[in-house]
This record gives C-alpha cells, sequence and structure tokens, in this order.
C-alpha cells in the first residue's frame, strides 16, 4: 500500500491533511516513520490508494493482528518461530497447488496422502503430481 498502513479510528477530530472536521479519523503511518490522522477522503490524498469503509476497517484490524504478533514474538521467540516454520510449510503446498492448477481451498489430502480435488462439475480426479508412490 505505497509505505503506508491503516493503524487506528478514533471517533471525531480534524484532518491534518486537509484541515476538515470528521467522524472518524484515520491513523496512517509511513513506513519512514510519519504518522498523520486523515479521513478516508484523505487517505487517496496522502496515499494514492483508494479505500472503502469495509476496506479501512479490515486494514485496521490487520494492523492489531501484526502488532499482537509481534508482541507474541518477542515474548515467545521459539514458539513464535515454530508457527512461522507451519506458515511457511503451508504457503509452500498452497503455491504447489496451485501451480498443479488446483485450488488450495477445494483440495483434500486423503489417508494415503493423495491430493484429490474436487472439480466445479462435482467430479473427483486425481491431481497431477499428488499420487502416492
Amino acid at each position: 500500500m505505497n509505505g503506508w498502513k491503516i493503524t487506528a479510528k478514533s471517533n471525531g477530530g480534524q484532518c491534518e491533511h486537509c484541515g476538515a472536521s470528521l467522524k472518524f479519523m484515520w491513523t496512517i503511518r509511513h513506513e519512514d516513520g510519519r504518522t498523520m490522522g486523515v479521513g478516508r477522503t484523505c487517505i487517496k490524498r496522502v496515499t494514492g490508494w483508494t479505500v472503502s469503509a469495509q476496506e479501512a476497517e479490515n486494514a485496521l484490524r490487520v494492523a492489531a493482528m501484526d502488532a499482537r504478533w509481534d508482541e507474541f514474538a518477542a515474548a515467545y521467540p521459539e514458539q513464535a518461530a515454530a508457527i512461522q516454520a507451519a506458515w511457511d510449510a503451508t504457503r509452500a503446498e498452497q503455491a504447489a497447488l496451485r501451480a498443479a492448477g488446483i485450488d488450495p481451498y477445494c483440495a483434500v489430502q486423503n489417508p494415503a496422502g493423495e491430493y484429490r480435488y474436487a472439480a466445479r462439475t462435482g467430479n473427483w480426479e486425481f491431481a497431477a503430481g499428488y499420487a502416492a508412490a
């Protein structure tokens, strides 16, 4: 998002970009450390990206989750490393499924370790490259 992240939302305030009175003020932070309190319209003017109210709320939730993860990782580095390794393995597996033309959210692994794909037609077929030896 151009180096900017939405980090907070508060009721009321004055936009630091245009000076307008705001019902909701969004705090945005640049990766270089700058912060600004702006309205949704000025988010586009300052950052260059358009964001709907729902997208702004989602970005705020992601920022809160990132902050909680950073706190957890600082307090429990070994556990955080293990969780990160599991996430990385899952992402790699999903990438391999996508490379095979399979939506990872429609793939099912059977007890033999084979992946099957539920095609939109309702048919089941073995995914190429995933059959057990």
